[in-house]
């Protein structure tokens, strides 16, 4: 059309802006399995089999099973990690299904805690395959802690179509 040629994204670019999406919904995910008691959007923990539990999302976010979470978690991280990762929670009953709902333990840091995180960089790991690289200022001295969230980009998850002036190879761009 016009001198240009589309072809559908085949998943392997990640845009800025898809970037810094990516970025905030792992730091996010990641926050709110790992630290619960410190994200807890104003809900109170509950009591379950003698631990203190969080609903993992509020209702408005409509996930109630251990699956929809996984959904979640697969719409940004990779399979790999989604599966170590959520595996260990359940069987360490980090996380759990209980009366319709799916909560994470309840943790309170104890001491200095770092309460200023952020995506440092996303790394391309080739084959639509992403790092969210986060940093993590910790107290007393500022140093910073960069935890690794692998995440995928699925061919699904992108709208976007690649945009080749006609004459020029895909591979040219």
């Amino acid at each position: 059309m016009n001198g240009y040629e589309f072809y559908p994204e085949d998943g392997s670019t990640l845009y800025e802006e898809e970037a810094w999406e990516l970025s905030e919904q792992a730091r996010s995910l990641w926050l709110r399995l790992t630290f619960a008691g410190e994200y807890s959007e104003g809900m109170s923990p509950v009591q379950i089999q003698g631990r203190k539990y969080l609903p993992m999302f509020p209702a408005r976010d409509g996930v109630y099973t251990i699956e929809q979470v996984r959904e979640k978690f697969l719409a940004v991280f990779s399979k790999e990690f989604t599966d170590k990762t959520l595996n260990a929670a359940i069987a360490s009953k980090d996380l759990l299904e209980y009366n319709g709902n799916v909560y994470a333990a309840y943790r309170k840091n104890r001491g200095k805690t770092s309460y200023n995180s952020w995506a440092d960089h996303v790394r391309d790991d080739g084959a639509g395959k992403f790092t969210v690289v986060m940093g993590v200022s910790m107290p007393p001295d500022g140093s910073t802690v960069y935890v690794e969230l692998p995440t995928e980009k699925t061919r699904q998850a992108s709208s976007y179509l690649r945009i080749i002036p006609t004459g020029i190879g895909r591979n040219d761009v």
